[in-house]
């Protein structure tokens, strides 16, 4: 297994798993965190064309 496809599979599982959901709610009073995390979701659209 490539390492890409392994380290996106960990974030998938991750992600599966509520864990992601978890990280965001924790930092929706940080409003650097919110910053980085709304671009991180601005680059998985342009990644995935939506």
């Amino acid at each position: 297994m490539s390492e890409d496809r392994q380290t996106v599979d960990i974030f998938l599982n991750w992600v599966k798993d509520g864990g992601l959901a978890g990280w965001i709610e924790s930092a929706m009073n940080d409003e650097a965190k919110l910053s980085q995390i709304a671009q991180v979701y601005k680059d998985i659209k342009t990644a995935f064309g939506f």
